[in-house]
């Protein structure tokens, strides 16, 4: 498998004929995975990925970015790299006074039955996240560590994902949602033509449902999702709120 890293720059990366694994970082890149099973990542920056043919593994980064898996049953992977959303319990708690951040993207699946995976990370001031560090620099996120500090009214939260639009999602050619997210809950589902094509559209809005010991955060609006041409009901959408994804290990989780 070639490995391909780019640098702090903007720049356009390609693939080979086999599997990849290619790496955007910083910039507004555009990264083309070509034949293969490949792994496309953007890194920050507004990107653009391009998985071609084979049964590709694309995610963005923070930034707006648009991914297309092209041929191949493919999995788009759209994180909360929108930051803190604004507390619903106390407006003067927020930690980071420069989010939530435009974190905007766009998904088509093109051909083949592709899963589309929308995931909530948890955050935590810097000293709640060091208390749960490990000796090699791992975070535990689960409720024996970040997600179970609720001593105080704003210790962790649930970053918000943004707006994610999703072009092409067919159930027939076997497409499935996942959405995954500590505390996460969709809250309602409100149908409307978005882009004036005459097409009903789905806006998905979800929310960290953190109980009544939820502090600062309980009830956040942690972003939306809107499904292009499909009118779902809200018991369509299937959350799973029992795993514990966190900024610093998006892949990984316990629970």
């Amino acid at each position: 498998m070639a490995r391909i890293i780019g640098t702090d720059g903007a720049e356009k990366l390609r693939g080979t004929d086999g599997g990849d694994r290619i790496m955007g970082q910083d910039g507004n890149d555009r990264l083309f995975g070509n034949d293969g099973v490949d792994r496309l990542m953007g890194g920050d920056g507004n990107d653009r990925l391009f998985g071609g043919d084979g049964n590709d593994v694309l995610e963005g980064g923070a930034g707006r970015d648009r991914l297309d898996g092209g041929e191949g049953d493919d999995r788009l992977m759209a994180f909360s790299w929108g930051g803190e959303p604004t507390p619903q319990q106390d407006a003067n708690a927020r930690v980071n006074q420069d989010e939530p951040l435009n974190d905007n993207d766009v998904l088509i699946g093109g051909e083949g039955a592709d899963t589309f995976i929308f995931r909530w990370l948890i955050d935590a001031k810097d000293e709640i996240l060091d208390k749960h560090r490990d000796a090699s620099g791992n975070v535990d996120y689960s409720m024996n560590g970040v997600a179970g500090e609720n001593g105080n009214v704003h210790d962790h939260w649930v970053e918000t994902i943004g707006t994610k639009r999703l072009l092409d999602y067919d159930p027939d050619e076997g497409d499935r949602l996942v959405f995954q997210g500590h505390t996460v809950e969709a809250k309602a589902v409100v149908h409307r033509d978005v882009n004036g094509d005459g097409a009903i559209d789905s806006i998905i809005r979800f929310v960290s449902n953190q109980g009544g010991n939820g502090g600062a955060h309980d009830g956040d609006r942690v972003g939306k999702v809107i499904v292009m041409g499909n009118e779902l009901q809200l018991s369509d959408i299937k959350v799973n709120a029992g795993v514990f994804f966190g900024v610093e290990d998006p892949f990984s989780a316990v629970g």
